[in-house]
């Protein structure tokens, strides 16, 4: 303005125009630094001066603002501009012992009362070793560890113990000490301790050192270093410590961004010019800040709950960014406002552009806490014309792009918002979000035949969802979402999800891995996600066999594998022997299953090579035309062997790296002699870690993705023809057979299913139990009965077994899935107990019976079972697996009770039964009579007295058979009961019974045998039963212990 008015020429000029061109000054569009105006007098006019860099370089700047009338009165004024990166610009990193910043002495750095220290700092190394990231000989230092901060005023030693600082993460420390010398230390705001001093600090000409040459040397990241002349207030700290300073403040003595990109220069950007020179740090140490810094900021440090952290930021055009607590434990939450253009301008993929004027960040002090954004951007010029608005994200100011968020636009309020964000910076920007796809995963099989997944889309529109299969020979027939081919096209609401099912069909013959590939694209914009698919006969699918002669197969190479686990299924038709060597797996020096060996201690063994040396783990006793799950670890130290899931031997002698040839593995063949393992293998594994006993357990009967953590080579053996032997992990390391034919591909007998449960614990037989659940809810338990056990494993497979023919007497069987056991022991027998609730199969759950087969290679067999409606349960106990019956695999079926159609009139004649000492008549009215010996009650009679005649006995009609034993008898009634009286003398412990007793364990009974000292009977589903005597087998049941209940006779 000008008291006088009339005409006014304005100019304006930089102090440095290597940094500033006065070129680049604009007066009020006049694209000039200097303007001409008709003034009127008294009355001030206003205009803007725009202002382009001509440098990156950080400095600070001297603007002169001119104006000069015609009389050649002029008047002066002058104001500093503080050239940066946008947002928290650069830092430095002290990333070696040596590097530091030595600061000359200034009298405005010589402060012994009444004054701040404050600096954003990221440790990258912090431990019980001070740091000092300050220091002035004879006057004072600040260390940090990671338990304390001190700050050393040397006449004064002040320091709290602080055990939540960590590497890696950034903080705001503060050190103040005012003129009562009460020091207080702050980080992120939060006073964390103060004390009571009663000396000044002391004051020297000494230089002040950021980072303490060699002796307490820094490690990390600094940035915004302030060195203030006054205490400051906590609320000051507060309000500042997340913006940048001007460097005019009241009482600011040293100001230092950090804000170079090049030099050894540090430039102190308040009034005294304190600058530092950089030692033995080159440009590679200016770094982007990642500190949490703005031009403005506000923050909130009262509540309780994460909620009650809410806090919001305004810029001048009216928008509103807002952050709000919304899970964890919160102390303060900051948010901050860049006013200009990020460094990072490029927008996410699939975006027009995103805002060049403004953006926002979030730093909260909350652990893990996560907060809600909402931008309400009426009022942002950035959005006329522009549609489709979104929230980009990034971490921090040195995230190198800008992401897609997911944020929810509300077009009715004007606003964008997200939840459950960590600290991030936010821009508003336009454009087109690719579609989202979730709930994809790898199938370990193809059992279900379909997959579910979500498609969402972040706008409105037409999304185009088109799927694939790397192998149509394998994978066929793809229906997405029931519309009957491969692609669906359809409109999407924008943040709507939707559930879609892809269904397919699987070759009923060959095996591979197929990778099937889904595409959902909207705009132009595509988001493509893949899962892969493991196509093979289900449960235990095929193995290999070997033939012993000359059969191998062998992979073209071997990774080099100091750790490892090598593990597989295997069944010999021979036992050990000491007369060849061969084995399983050979991968020469590396490591090796031996089945035979000449040396007798090395038979059955894992194999270790170091330097010379070979070191072995025994397996135990391996026999002939049995299942083994064998794995072997090594981890450096320890050879493990395991057998069935249990460890059998570890051998600590070995120790460091094994030998390495560039040899493949060899599958069946000696590596170096004409010997070959006669047998047949299945789920072959090689890890490039040592697995643990758990992990070993957890999958030895179970089928792998091929995607575990850890898994270098995988084959399934499910082939049924060919010479390729497929490797289905990542590594893709296939073997070739050689001198094979499609006939050794067969069905496997291995205990494998789609998932597994187990149970190692215990010390009798019954400790043993184990249960795993169908989807649909039914639940399968296996429960160790007697023998001696180990570990008991139960496996589900969730498709139709291999073979779909019921057994005889059977109307059908389950076709969705069916369960194993697999138990791990000596002569093990178990009880299994089917809860079929759930199971569709068994909605009509009558006549339901469970079938059985000896394992994946055999046909369904049916044996009684017992139901029990009210529990919806079928048990059957005293199974084997490897003797008797030797059942391990189980299914639901139903077995129709047999229909009596007529029947004619019979004539009926009296039954008589003896043994020895008493006689038994049954009357055709179905009463028994009896006489002879008594001494045990055996006529039945209520006496023990003997009978010269025949007597009735008490109780007992419609009997329709008896039998007589030495001192006891027997009669079954028309209902299938069983009653017995008198005393079984061979049995310790058994007691007399002068009238009949049922046999409370027995039902559906049609006719009895009894001998001197056993019982049988047999049941209407035509099963034996036995009790009794047992010292000669007389029971059947593969023992000769005696039974004083009935057990079922194995085998009938």
């Amino acid at each position: 303005s000008d008291s006088d008015g009339g005409i006014l020429t304005v100019t304006v000029s930089s102090s440095d125009a290597s940094l500033i061109s006065n070129s680049l000054i604009d007066l009020a569009g006049s694209g000039s630094n200097t303007i001409t105006l008709n003034s009127s007098a008294g009355i001030p006019q206003s205009f803007t001066m725009s202002i382009a860099q001509t440098s990156s370089t950080h400095a600070k700047i001297t603007m002169t603002v001119m104006a000069t009338d015609p009389q050649g009165l002029t008047s002066t004024q002058t104001f500093r501009v503080i050239l940066s990166p946008p947002g928290s610009g650069n830092a430095l990193w002290f990333e070696e012992m040596g590097d530091y910043i030595q600061v000359e002495d200034h009298n405005s750095l010589d402060l012994s009362s009444n004054f701040t220290y404050e600096f954003w700092y990221k440790p990258t190394t912090l431990t019980s070793t001070e740091q000092y990231p300050l220091y002035k000989s004879s006057a004072f230092w600040i260390s940090i560890s990671n338990y304390q901060l001190y700050f050393h005023a040397w006449s004064q030693q002040y320091s709290i113990n602080y055990y939540s600082l960590s590497a890696g993460n950034w903080y705001h420390f503060a050190f103040t000490l005012d003129s009562s010398y009460t020091c207080k230390f702050y980080i992120n705001g939060l006073l964390v301790g103060s004390y009571n001093g009663s000396n000044p600090a002391y004051t020297s000409t000494s230089p002040l050192y950021i980072g303490y040459n060699s002796s307490y040397p820094i490690y990390g990241y600094m940035d915004e270093l302030r060195i203030w002349g006054v205490a400051r207030t906590n609320d000051q700290i507060k309000d500042n410590m997340c913006r940048t300073l001007t460097g005019s403040e009241q009482g600011l003595v040293a100001y230092y961004r950090f804000d170079h990109a090049s030099g050894t220069t540090l430039i102190d950007l308040s009034a005294n010019s304190n600058n530092g020179i950089l030692y033995s740090m080159d440009d590679s140490k200016w770094v982007t800040s990642e500190a949490p810094i703005g031009d403005s900021s506000a923050h909130e440090y009262s509540g309780t709950t994460a909620a009650d952290f809410e806090v919001s930021i305004a810029h001048a055009d009216g928008d509103q960014f807002t952050a709000t607590g919304d899970g964890e434990y919160y102390t303060s939450l900051h948010v901050y406002m860049v006013n200009g253009s990020p460094n990072v301008t490029t927008p996410p993929g699939g975006w027009e552009t995103i805002d060049s004027n403004r953006y926002f960040g979030v730093f909260p002090v909350a652990g893990n806490g996560t907060f809600s954004v909402t931008y309400a951007y009426t009022g942002n010029s950035y959005i006329n014309n522009k549609g489709n608005l979104k929230l980009g994200t990034r971490t921090d100011n040195s995230t190198s792009a800008w992401s897609r968020s997911d944020a929810i636009q509300d077009t009715a309020n004007g606003e964008l918002s997200i939840t459950q964000q960590t600290r991030s910076e936010f821009i508003m920007g336009s454009g087109v979000n690719p579609p989202n796809i979730s709930g994809l995963s790898d199938m370990a099989s193809a059992a279900d035949l379909s997959i579910d997944f979500s498609v969402s889309s972040s706008d409105t529109g037409t999304l185009t969802i088109t799927t694939s299969t790397s192998d149509a020979t394998l994978i066929s027939n793809l229906n997405l979402g029931g519309s009957g081919s491969s692609q669906l096209i359809d409109t999407f609401t924008a943040n709507v999800s939707r559930d879609l099912t892809l269904t397919f069909d699987q070759s009923s013959t060959e095996h591979g891995l197929v990778t099937v590939t889904v595409i959902a694209s909207s705009a132009g914009i595509a988001t493509t996600s893949t899962f892969n698919v493991i196509v093979s006969p289900p449960g235990a699918g095929n193995a290999l066999n070997f033939d012993g002669v000359d059969d191998y197969s062998e992979t073209g190479w071997l990774p080099n594998l100091t750790n490892w686990t090598i593990e597989t299924w295997v069944i010999s038709p021979f036992a050990p022997v000491s007369t060849i060597d061969t084995g399983p797996l050979y991968a020469n020096e590396n490591f090796a299953i031996i089945w035979d060996h000449t040396n007798p201690g090395y038979m059955g063994s894992a194999c270790v090579k170091i330097s010379s040396s070979y070191y072995f783990a025994s397996f135990g006793t391996l026999e002939a035309n049995t299942w083994y799950h064998l794995a072997a670890t090594y981890d450096g130290e320890t050879l493990n062997a395991y057998k069935n899931g249990v460890l059998i031997t570890s051998n600590t002698s070995p120790s460091g790296t094994p030998n390495y040839d560039t040899v493949s593995l060899k599958i069946a063949g000696h590596p170096v002699l004409a010997n070959y393992f006669s047998g047949t293998m299945d789920e072959i594994r090689i890890w490039n870690i040592a697995r643990t006993q758990d992990q070993i357990q957890s999958t030895m009967c179970k089928r792998l993705y091929g995607n575990e953590t850890g898994l270098y080579m995988y084959y399934r053996c499910d082939n049924s023809s060919g010479t390729t032997l497929i490797d289905l992990a990542n590594n893709a390391i296939d073997a070739t057979l050689t001198n094979m034919d499609n006939s050794d591909w067969i069905t496997s007998g291995a205990s494998l299913g789609d998932d597994s449960a187990y149970d190692y614990a215990g010390s009798v037989a019954s400790d043993y139990s184990v249960s795993i659940a169908h989807a649909d809810g039914d639940r399968f338990t296996a429960t160790g009965d007697v023998g001696t056990y180990n570990g008991i494993h139960v496996y589900i497979v969730n498709e139709s077994p291999n073979t779909l023919t019921p057994p005889s007497g059977y109307t059908s069987i389950d076709t969705d899935h069916y369960y194993g056991v697999f138990p791990v022991g000596i002569f093990p027998t178990y009880s299994i107990a089917y809860n079929y609730t759930g199971n569709t199969y068994a909605t009509d759950d009558s006549n339901l019976q469970i079938t059985y087969r000896t394992n994946n290679t055999g046909s369904w067999t049916g044996f009684a079972s017992t139901q029990y409606t009210p529990t919806t349960t079928v048990v059957k106990t005293g199974i084997s697996a490897f003797s008797g019956i030797s059942a391990t695999e189980f299914i639901l079926g139903r077995n129709a009770a047999p229909v009596i159609v007529a029947t004619d009139e019979q004539e009926t004649s009296p039954i008589l039964e003896s043994l020895m000492y008493h006689n038994l008549a049954m009357k055709d009215d179905g009463t028994v009579w009896a006489w002879g010996r008594n001494g045990n009650g055996e006529v039945g009679n209520g006496t023990t007295t003997n009978q010269s005649t025949p007597v009735s006995v008490t109780g007992l009609s419609n009997v329709i058979d008896i039998e007589a034993g030495l001192d006891f008898s027997l009669a079954v009634l028309d209902d299938g009961t069983v009653w017995e009286w008198g005393k079984n003398g061979y049995i310790t412990g058994e007691t007399a019974k002068s009238t009949p007793v049922q046999v409370t364990e027995l039902e559906n009974v049609i006719q009895l045998a009894a001998g001197h000292g056993h019982t049988l009977a047999l049941k209407s589903d035509g099963t034996v039963w036995g009790w009794g005597r047992n010292n000669e087998g007389a029971l059947g049941n593969g023992t000769t212990t005696d039974e004083t209940d009935p057990v079922q006779i194995s085998g009938l």
